[in-house]
Parts: structure tokens; C-alpha cells; sequence
């Protein structure tokens, strides 16, 4: 099946520059998008096939993703890596809920990595 499920329209304004336009892309790559009760809105593209994973949010400016490196491959003695790694590689500010979303979705990426 190859149907289009979730649109997001953008609350930010135009000085925050023009949200990217995603495809899911190739397997093996990830999608995440969030957004928080004040309208703050992030969206994270991994294309499974780049050293990096592509953060993008109006309050940053939707045309300035921050990259940041991919996370380790995990194994069971590592699970707590992926905050450590955050902490390491992000140069913006963002609130618990943003932090554990963005967690949750390196997470994501680093447990598919394993596979």
C-alpha cells in the first residue's frame, strides 16, 4: 500500500522560511515529526543512506536543518548512549518533551541500524 496518511500545515510564519517537503523515500530511512501544545513543530528525515539525521523546525528556520551525526549501533551494554550522543551533537535548545521525541526517534534509527 502507498497512500499518503498524515499532512501537516506549517503554523510558523514566512520569516521562518519554507518547511521541507518529504517523501518517505527510500526503505530503510526514517520520518518523525512533532509537535508540541505551543504549535512548535520539528521534523527529523533520516534517508538510511547519509552519516547524518536532518532535524528541521520553524524555530530554527526551516531552511537551517541541524545535522546531527547518526548514533552509535547499539548493543546491550550501550542502551543509555543515544542521550549522551544528543548532548554531544545538538547546538540547539530543546524543551523535555522535544528531547525525549528526539530521543525516542534517534533510537529508532540506531535499532533499525543494528539489523
Amino acid at each position: 500500500m502507498n497512500e499518503t496518511f498524515q499532512t501537516v500545515k506549517n503554523v510558523h510564519n514566512a520569516s521562518c522560511g519554507k518547511p521541507p517537503k518529504v517523501n518517505t523515500g527510500p526503505a530503510g530511512g526514517y520520518t518523525g515529526y512533532f509537535e508540541n501544545p505551543y504549535g512548535e513543530q520539528w521534523l527529523l528525515r533520516w534517508l538510511g543512506t547519509e552519516d547524518v539525521v536532518h532535524l528541521y523546525g520553524g524555530d530554527i528556520g526551516w531552511d537551517n536543518p541541524q545535522n546531527i551525526p547518526l548514533p552509535p549501533i547499539p548493543t546491550q551494554d550501550n542502551l543509555g548512549f543515544v542521550t549522551e550522543h544528543l548532548q554531544e551533537s545538538l547546538t540547539i535548545l530543546l524543551n523535555q518533551p522535544e528531547q525525549l521525541w528526539l530521543a525516542g526517534c534517534m533510537m529508532a534509527i540506531a535499532m533499525r541500524r543494528r539489523m
